[in-house]
């Protein structure tokens, strides 16, 4: 079957969807090559490039929580998180400390990207955690009762 085949070939490209919304990546595609494109393309007019990927950065922000393309909703609101720290590092990178400031919040912002890395990788691996934990317990109590 061609389909079978199409899905076994470019599943992992629209599984963790919802039906009607399995063009999402190429969305989150657009959203890179619109971003590659202000940073690179638009590197003489600081204006313009602040603004497009402001512009890029906030409608995928919208869009995510709107929409909620994603199957799971941790999965929706961890595509928010993302690119709302994303958008926090850029805006903070933007930023002149000569002045003073920088290394407070370079700390903060160490402790916020360190905090989002780790809360990613429990919603990636909890599941899977619990799982395994479920079968440990059931091995455990038929053993103590054997």
């Amino acid at each position: 079957n061609n389909s079978t085949r199409m899905n076994a070939w470019f599943g992992f490209f629209h599984g963790d969807y919802r039906e009607g919304y399995k063009w999402w990546n190429l969305l989150i595609l657009v959203r890179r090559l619109l971003l590659a494109c202000f940073i690179s393309l638009l590197y003489n007019s600081k204006a313009l490039q602040v603004m497009g990927i402001y512009t890029v950065l906030s409608l995928d922000v919208a869009l995510s929580l709107a929409l909620k393309p994603a199957i799971k909703a941790s999965d929706n609101i961890a595509e928010a998180v993302a690119v709302s720290v994303l958008l926090l590092n850029y805006e903070v990178s933007r930023q002149d400390w000569t002045k003073g400031g920088g290394d407070v919040i370079e700390v903060i912002l160490s402790c916020i990207n360190i905090s989002v890395v780790l809360g990613f990788f429990w919603l990636m691996t909890h599941a899977v955690f619990r799982k395994y934990l479920g079968v440990l317990r059931s091995c455990m109590r038929r053993r103590y009762r054997s």
